[in-house]
C-alpha cells in the first residue's frame, strides 16, 4: 500500500494545519484520511454531507475540496474554540459550522 497522496492539498490546509498545531488540538485526522474523504466527496455530485466533529476543519478543509459547486456540507463541533479556527480559515458558501452538541 502506498501512502503517498498525489493528490493537490486544498489551499487553507496549511493554514489549517499551522492553527490547529499552535491550538494544541491532538485529535484532528491525518491526511490520508482526509485525501480519503476528498475522494468520497468527490463522488457524489450535489451530495448533501455532515460532518460530526469539526474539530479546527482539516478533515473539512478536503471534504470542500472535493465538493462540487451544487453540494452542501453542515459540521458540527461542540467545542466553540476549535471551530472558530474552522470559521475563521474556511469561508465556503456550500458550508454551515455549527457549535453544538450533535447529539
Amino acid at each position: 500500500m502506498t501512502e503517498e497522496i498525489t493528490q493537490n492539498f486544498p489551499a487553507s490546509y496549511f493554514e489549517v494545519d499551522e492553527a490547529t498545531k499552535q491550538s494544541g488540538f491532538t485529535m484532528a485526522s491525518d491526511s490520508l484520511t482526509c485525501s480519503l474523504l476528498k475522494t468520497l466527496a468527490a463522488s457524489k455530485p450535489g451530495g448533501k454531507f455532515l460532518e460530526l466533529g469539526t474539530g479546527t476543519g482539516l478533515s473539512t478543509a478536503w471534504i470542500l475540496d472535493g465538493m462540487d459547486s451544487a453540494s452542501t456540507l453542515t459540521s458540527v463541533d461542540n467545542d466553540e474554540h476549535f471551530l472558530n479556527i474552522a470559521k475563521q480559515h474556511l469561508t465556503d458558501h456550500r458550508l454551515d459550522l455549527i457549535c453544538a452538541d450533535a447529539g
